[in-house]
């Protein structure tokens, strides 16, 4: 459906970087709904069998409450650092915005090719 040179913008968990690698089973992201985990170059496969070329792979944030994205991170911590983190949360305002990014989400931008 989209036109030739039309741009397609998707963002997908990428199980292929550090901070997946490093939480191993603890990973946030690994949950029953989540029936397949990609790495770029799957993505990028992907795009490019279904007539796209992969213009751009960048890391995707997400903006959250400071209260939310700290209780979120004291879940998955130590417990040694995660009771710390709770106590700073506390200090904190709850409703601040903040940038939240593991690298483990990207952003892919790919454009369809001419003549698909």
């Amino acid at each position: 459906m989209l036109a030739p040179g039309g741009v397609l913008c998707l963002s997908t968990l990428d199980i292929d970087t550090w901070f997946p690698k490093l939480m191993g089973s603890k990973w946030p992201w690994l949950m029953d709904m989540h029936l397949f985990y990609f790495d770029r170059r799957v993505v990028s496969d992907l795009l490019r069998r279904n007539g796209f070329e992969l213009v751009d792979v960048r890391p995707y944030t997400h903006f959250a409450r400071t209260g939310y994205a700290l209780k979120g991170l004291s879940g998955v911590l130590p417990t040694f650092l995660g009771k710390p983190m709770s106590r700073i949360a506390a200090l904190l305002p709850a409703s601040a915005v903040i940038p939240v990014s593991f690298g483990d989400i990207k952003l892919f931008v790919a454009r369809a090719a001419p003549g698909r």
